[in-house]
């Protein structure tokens, strides 16, 4: 029976080994001629010893080209792997028809497998790639920089989707450095991150290396054709370096039509929620109230004046705080903003919050949505020491003194009536002489000891002013600089220098509240001499920007010792600024 059983394991064991195979995944199929295609094979161990398959009818632009991918767990307090490995290849039909791939064989812990025969079938060409024109517009060259936006013409306020990406033949291609950077006048500006992974495309009949150095997601702020200025990019090769720069884009914006009375300039797709953190309060005590906007658009942009909302008259409204951290690529993935209030009833009774609506301008439907969170009810009970408590108990005093006091008559005094000598008038005199020398004696020896506490006070008070002020100035600059201290922890690089390099412009312009679109090193220096700043002030402030925006592009032995200096400097010129303007 043991014999039996494992004779039964045996089989079972070979069968899953000659079960295991090569998956295949075709990438477009069916293509059209001239058309990229992706082949890949798969299988969900390490493999080795890969064999490709003849390919003969197809051009072989890149491949194959080996990668594998490990995943662990913990379930049930075990540790569990696995591993995925791939092979891709692209390739490309310059004829239609069906072509047939034989099998590709691979091995896997000792034992040969292969994949089945695949078949790619080719049609056509009906219209020529835009990337075909792009690059035929280029004459072909080896090295550009090239700008793909996600759309061409826009509604003001709409979000757009800037690429550029680096295009390169040439051998032997090692480090990229920012040149001149553009300016985008006219938008509010994010930048996201970029990967910088090298990627194969076939153009032309000719392939290239891929890079994309940078992406922004932009949103108008005026209507009109609007340029993408060019970038600038020094390419260093082994034994040379050449410079490459883009050409100008031009953005088409128009303003949305028939304009609503209370559109405030939302476009995109969101929803408005409303919160309570309490449905009962005692009076003259606080309770938060939260609105959150959900969806796409322009939702980065979005403040308390974009929000229509009418709390009761009885109530003092604080507007607390904006949450913004769960903005994703500006606004053009879901993102979640967040807008906090504090609410403090006076009096007792229950209230009706009604509902908070937003006006949204959808692009793609051409048409206006006005959306509205639901209505909220808080019932105030009397507090201990209410202002309406006090109110009512004053208004009784007063009532019990008019109702139920009698007041005497005032006694009238006349001088004829009184008969004095001469002499006593006299006396009198000096009796009013002597408690007047009395009252200035007094006065004279308190009012010194009165100005020296005076002194003390204000001596003490402006202490803490300056104090305050220090702390204040403090809290700015970790503020600004809260998402570069994040990246420093994960020792983002990149990310370190363009977050402090972002923190500097926005602080640079909500301090001097100069809009986006008019942010440069010009209106740097503008500004600063306005204000008074000193000239050491400015050259700092603007250096510091530099080293930012190169520091990016170049290589550096100590990191972390380099993020630490400029994080102190970005630190220290905030606070400068602010001490300056003070």
């Amino acid at each position: 029976m043991n014999k039996i059983i494992l004779n039964f394991i045996f089989i079972l064991v070979n069968i899953s080994l000659y079960a295991q195979e090569l998956s295949i995944k075709i990438s477009p199929n069916p293509a059209q001629v001239g058309e990229n295609i992706l082949l890949q094979y798969t299988i969900n161990e390490k493999a080795t010893n890969f064999i490709a398959p003849e390919i003969n009818d197809l051009v072989i632009i890149s491949g194959p080209n080996a990668s594998s991918q490990s995943s662990y767990s913990f379930v049930n307090g075990k540790t569990q792997s696995s591993i995925t490995t791939t092979y891709s290849f692209y390739l490309k039909a310059y004829n239609k028809g069906s072509f047939k791939i034989p099998p590709a064989y691979a091995s896997v812990n000792g034992k040969k497998i292969k994949s089945k025969i695949a078949t790619i079938e080719v049609n056509s060409s009906q219209t020529k790639s835009k990337k075909s024109d792009k690059i035929s517009n280029k004459k072909n060259k080896n090295l550009f920089i090239d700008i793909e936006l996600s759309k061409k013409k826009i509604i003001l306020g709409e979000p757009v989707s800037v690429e550029f990406k680096l295009y390169n033949r040439l051998n032997g291609l090692s480090n990229l450095i920012a040149k001149s950077l553009p300016k985008f006048n006219g938008f509010w500006i994010e930048e996201i991150p970029s990967d910088n992974q090298r990627k194969i495309e076939e153009i032309n009949n000719k392939v290239y290396e891929v890079y994309t150095i940078a992406k922004y997601t932009l949103i108008p702020q005026k209507s009109g054709d609007l340029i993408i200025d060019p970038m600038e990019i020094i390419c260093q090769y082994f034994f040379d370096q050449k410079i490459v720069k883009s050409l100008p884009k031009e953005i088409t914006v128009t303003n949305p039509e028939n304009m609503p009375k209370n559109y405030s300039g939302l476009v995109g797709k969101m929803k408005i929620e409303s919160e309570i953190s309490n449905d009962t309060v005692k009076a003259n005590e606080a309770v938060n109230y939260s609105i959150t906007i959900t969806g796409t658009g322009n939702i980065a942009l979005l403040t308390w004046d974009d929000i229509l909302t009418l709390f009761p008259k009885d109530f003092e409204v604080i507007k607390s705080k904006i949450d913004d951290n769960k903005i994703f690529k500006g606004g053009m993935e879901r993102s979640v903003k967040k807008l906090d209030y504090v609410l403090i009833p006076k009096f007792k009774g229950k209230y009706n919050i009604p509902s908070s609506s937003i006006i949204v301008y959808n692009s793609q439907k051409k048409s206006y949505s006005t959306y509205k969170s639901s209505e909220e009810t808080l019932i105030v009970i009397e507090g201990d020491n209410s202002y309406e408590t006090e109110s009512r108990n004053y208004e009784k005093e007063i009532n019990y003194i008019s109702e139920k006091t009698k007041l005497k008559k005032p006694i009238k005094f006349s001088i004829e009536k009184l008969s004095f000598s001469d002499e006593i008038n006299r006396l009198k005199y000096f009796d009013k002489l002597h408690i007047l020398s009395i009252n200035i004696f007094y006065i004279l020896t308190i009012l010194p000891i009165f100005i020296f506490l005076i002194i003390k006070i204000y001596i003490y008070f402006n202490r803490k002013i300056f104090d305050s002020k220090n702390k204040k100035m403090q809290k700015i600059a970790q503020k600004r600089l809260k998402n570069a201290k994040k990246c420093m922890k994960k020792k983002d690089f990149s990310g370190f220098f363009e977050e402090v390099e972002k923190s500097l412009w926005n602080y640079f312009g909500f301090k001097f509240k100069v809009e986006s679109s008019n942010l440069s090193k010009e209106s740097i220096y503008k500004y600063f001499s306005i204000n008074n700043l000193s000239d050491e002030i400015q050259n700092r402030f603007i250096d510091l920007l530099n080293e930012c925006e190169y520091a990016r592009f170049s290589s550096i032995n100590n990191e972390n010792m380099k993020m630490e200096e400029i994080l102190d400097k970005a630190k220290k010129i905030i606070m400068e600024v602010e001490k300056s303007l003070k």
